[in-house]
């Protein structure tokens, strides 16, 4: 619309109006790490909801302490979700999931060392990103998975 001029067409001519300026293209970008990462983390928290739930109809001392320390291990499971390195411009910061945006205050950005990438144009930063939160998926799913195996084992 910009480079066919429909945008000044379709102006009032009476208001002021300078079209923005046309932006770059935005380059492909393969999300299917990450999506791939999400499905197996529904299929273990389906699994883990199914064991739990199976676990919690025995009422036996032996299982009320197997589902006390599987609570304690998806409890610590969310330490898998930290990055060491922390998030670009803010190492302080290890959330991979959420965080406060950088640019935004404390309005929360979800899986922000991607979308702010995205936000920013730093399409290397990006696809990086993608890998590294993918890869972070992964060890929680892998979290959630051995507590499933441990309600499995009664």
């Amino acid at each position: 619309m910009i480079a066919d001029g429909t945008l000044l067409t379709a102006a009032d001519p009476h208001t002021t109006y300078v079209p923005p300026k046309t932006q770059d293209a935005v380059p492909t970008l393969d999300f299917s790490p990450l999506s791939t990462a999400t499905d197996r983390l529904t299929i273990a928290a389906k699994a883990y909801d199914a064991a739990r739930a199976e676990a919690l109809t025995a009422t036996t001392p032996a299982s009320t302490a197997l589902l006390t320390s599987t609570d304690a291990v998806l409890i610590s499971s969310e330490h898998a979700l930290l990055s060491a390195a922390g998030l670009p411009r803010r190492p302080w910061y290890r959330h991979e999931i959420y965080a406060p945006g950088f640019y935004t205050g404390y309005g929360v950005k979800t899986i922000p060392m991607v979308r702010e990438a995205i936000e920013q144009h730093a399409w290397d930063e990006a696809r990086a990103g993608i890998t590294l939160v993918a890869a972070t998926l992964d060890a929680y799913t892998a979290k959630i998975s051995a507590a499933t195996a441990a309600l499995g084992a009664k």
